[in-house]
């Protein structure tokens, strides 16, 4: 009788699954994933603000607004790509080969050459020129910290993406290609 009550059961259990389509499948890694991260990288001490000829005597005295380091992780057929809008008045090329090589240090998969950094242009934010042991020198080495913080917060938030288009015209409407 056990026997009989196994093989049923057996056989059910085999039917169930050619009923739903058989084993469940392995889900295949989406094509294009996206995520974001943002930092708040406003000082929270005295420090130069950019681009007044010098910095050091141009002082902030309060906030107004804070200030953000934010990251787009693109993965996109396994390859990912970072793309960083960082409140300061820029970043210059020595400047921004020591923020990716930062961000290699704590992610060696990615590619040097997928890590791309634009500034806001903001005078209302820091200066980072300065790698002393001043005000604006440590917060240069904060700035550089937080740089992996918002690649990992991205990373974190990867999620599939698509890309859609519509093309639509409005009468009376010049397009300028």
């Amino acid at each position: 009788m056990k026997k009989i009550l196994c093989l049923t059961l057996a056989i059910l259990m085999i039917l169930s699954l050619c009923a739903c389509g058989g084993a469940p499948e392995e889900k295949e890694k989406p094509q294009l994933q996206i995520g974001y991260g943002k930092v708040n990288i406003t000082p929270t001490y005295s420090v130069g603000m950019a681009a007044s000829g010098d910095e050091k005597n141009r002082r902030n005295t309060g906030l107004v607004s804070y200030l953000f380091a934010t990251c787009v992780a693109v993965e996109y057929n396994e390859e990912i790509y970072l793309l960083y809008t960082v409140d300061t008045i820029s970043i210059g090329d020595t400047f921004g080969d020591n923020l990716r090589v930062e961000i290699l240090n704590e992610f060696p998969d990615l590619k040097l050459e997928n890590i791309f950094l634009g500034a806001t242009h903001t005078h209302s934010a820091p200066s980072t020129i300065y790698a002393d042991e001043s005000p604006e020198g440590k917060y240069r080495a904060d700035f550089i910290g937080y740089m992996p913080l918002a690649a990992k917060l991205a990373l974190q938030d990867l999620a599939p993406a698509t890309v859609e288009a519509c093309k639509f015209e409005l009468e009376g409407m010049n397009f300028v290609r």
